[in-house]
């Protein structure tokens, strides 16, 4: 995806900080007509921080399975329960270890699913009935990961709600907003994972 040299600099400040830990340092002569600060992805990054949601970034395959195991690690080399098949196949794909489909047969720490779209207004992520044989939240352990890509940030709950219509998908019996800082309460470490659109 090409963007302005300014957004590319701070997707890439963000990526760095997202890496590192590091407060995000903005250009010193960058104008406020420089700054887009109407981008979706910007706006959800700064509204889901400044909720204390804990987010990583990626660009590649490699940086994928480096993000998943650095949380794996974080919960002592924990197993991930993928909501779904695909998913599950997609991080063996990876090189992950101690991964599987979520079942009451397969025993793990960290539940793994797919966004089914990030709202930017106020930094919240959306999730539907789609995954995890249409139960979604009352199967969710303590930790969870959630996976999301860049083209999935709307500006709105409703460009969102819109999207979904718009496509030639049923709409989900069940479309839930989660807040980082108000997560369901058997979720209390939510962890995204952002991945960029290549």
């Amino acid at each position: 995806m090409k963007h302005p040299p300014i957004k590319d600099n701070m997707i890439n400040d963000i990526r760095k900080a997202l890496l590192e830990k590091n407060d995000i340092e903005m250009p010193a002569k960058c104008t406020a007509d420089e700054i887009p600060n109407d981008d979706p992805v910007i706006l959800f990054t700064q509204k889901y921080t400044e909720q204390g949601g804990l987010m990583y970034y990626s660009t590649t395959e490699e940086e994928i399975m480096q993000q998943v195991r650095k949380v794996q690690m974080k919960y002592g080399d924990a197993s991930i329960g993928c909501c779904n098949k695909n998913l599950t196949e997609f991080l063996r794909h990876l090189g992950i270890e101690n991964v599987g489909t979520a079942s009451r047969n397969y025993t793990y720490r960290i539940g793994a699913l797919l966004c089914e779209g990030l709202i930017a207004e106020n930094g919240s992520l959306a999730f539907s009935s789609t995954q995890n044989f249409g139960s979604l939240f009352p199967t969710l352990p303590e930790v969870t990961l959630a996976i999301a890509f860049t083209a999935q940030v709307m500006p709105t709950w409703e460009a969102l709600v819109n999207r979904i219509k718009d496509s030639n998908t049923p709409f989900p019996s069940e479309l839930v907003q989660m807040l980082p800082g108000a997560a369901s309460s058997q979720v209390t470490n939510l962890h995204l994972l952002l991945i960029e659109d290549l």
